[in-house]
């Protein structure tokens, strides 16, 4: 990623928020540790970073809610988090807070395993052979040719 003189060995995974005027991503300089950081679009210099809680803690993966007041993100293996944000009139993380997930991890080295649609609901990756602690994946119906379907009702 060439933004805001951001250096990272993982995939960033960086993502603008809804109104545009922010960019949350994760980053590592080294191998190691990743956290998350967001900085103001366009660059000012600025950036704040998400405060890690535990010792193995890595940030990474952040998606922002369809309103923009939440960041949602991979802290550790296994777990998912939340965290409110304040961008007016300055940029604040609140406290993070666990919650359920029922999708795969994806690590700082992978691309995202999910993102968040406009209603709040979670869309997921999962992997053929899942069979974890977390709730399995429902079947997924693609329905094809919806809106000839639809017109043939409506007649």
């Amino acid at each position: 990623m060439a933004f805001g003189g951001v250096h990272s060995i993982y995939p960033t995974d960086a993502r603008f928020s809804p109104d545009g005027k922010w960019i949350a991503y994760g980053s590592a300089e080294t191998p190691g540790p990743t956290t998350i950081y967001v900085q103001p679009f366009p660059a000012t210099g600025a950036k704040y970073q998400l405060f890690v809680k535990g010792i193995n803690d890595t940030p990474h993966k952040p998606v922002w809610s369809f309103d923009g007041n939440e960041l949602f993100y991979i802290p550790r293996f296994g777990g998912f988090e939340v965290v409110k944000v304040t961008t007016h009139p300055g940029f604040a993380f609140g406290t993070a807070l666990q919650i359920p997930r029922s999708f795969i991890s994806a690590s700082p080295n992978n691309r995202s395993a999910f993102d968040v649609t406009r209603d709040g609901r979670f869309l997921g990756m999962f992997s053929p052979n899942w069979s974890g602690q977390l709730n399995q994946p429902r079947d997924i119906a693609v329905v094809l040719n919806w809106f000839d379907e639809l017109r043939t009702k409506a007649q």
